[in-house]
């Protein structure tokens, strides 16, 4: 039996290493979200109801299983795939992304992430003080009993929610081809147009007001990333929505 010589061997090997060598498989971005509580089935629904506005299909969850699958096709054989795990008992959502650009899978597990935590049945873990740390003041009793009594008023007129709703914030995200300071500009004229005047302030990437009610907004462009992020701060959750979606429309309107 004729043996081959080694440079034959070899002369394959280098003629497919070039293929190996510039594969690249698909891109994976993960958002990791802690201390929070939630049931199970709260968790599940939530995220499968993000995923249909998200516009993914092909939404599956295998029956008793913590997990979904979905993906998000375009004219590509799929834009993003997706998997969602829901650890109720250590109060733990885990999402991937899978993309063909890097930025991509990164940007959309995040902003899936933030789009989930904005439901009420995903409430972040109220922090408890361990009883070593509580300190009273035995020797001053009467400032102590002033403190609670104060403490005690300011509840009753400002009761906490489930979800600590009091000024949190809503917000999300969009793709961008804008360079920064065409970014920034436009950033400006829309928290403007909404009626966001006041305290009016800026930074590198961001652009940042406030209104006559209260409620604050900030557009951040991140264009390294090709991301634009906008963000609502207030009272009133349906407010916030509507100021949300004015802030959007403004800002894609805008030349």
């Amino acid at each position: 039996m004729r043996t081959r010589p080694f440079y034959y061997s070899l002369f394959i090997l280098l003629i497919i290493f070039p293929f190996i060598a510039i594969a690249v498989p698909p891109y994976f971005g993960v958002s990791v979200k802690e201390n929070l509580a939630f049931t199970q089935e709260d968790c599940l629904y939530v995220a499968k109801t993000v995923l249909i506005e998200d516009n993914f299909a092909k939404i599956v969850q295998y029956k008793g299983g913590s997990t979904i699958f979905a993906a998000y096709r375009n004219q590509l054989p799929y834009k993003y795939k997706v998997f969602i795990k829901c650890l109720a008992e250590s109060g733990v959502i885990i999402i991937s992304a899978v993309a063909n650009v890097p930025k991509n899978a990164r940007g959309k597990a995040e902003s899936l992430q933030r789009k989930i935590q904005q439901y009420e049945a995903i409430a972040p873990v109220s922090k408890i003080i361990p009883q070593e740390e509580i300190y009273i003041d035995e020797t001053n009793t009467d400032v102590s009993d002033t403190e609670t009594d104060a403490q005690q008023e300011s509840i009753s007129k400002n009761p906490p929610t489930a979800n600590n709703t009091t000024d949190t914030k809503l917000e999300s995200w969009a793709y961008s081809l804008l360079d920064r300071l065409d970014c920034l500009k436009r950033a400006e004229k829309s928290l403007r147009n909404v009626g966001f005047y006041k305290s009016f302030d800026f930074d590198d990437d961001s652009v940042f007001g406030k209104n006559n009610d209260d409620y604050a907004a900030s557009i951040q462009c991140a264009s390294d990333d090709n991301i634009i992020f906008f963000r609502i701060t207030g009272s009133q959750t349906e407010v916030k929505k509507q100021l949300l979606s004015s802030l959007e429309n403004n800002f894609s309107i805008i030349h």
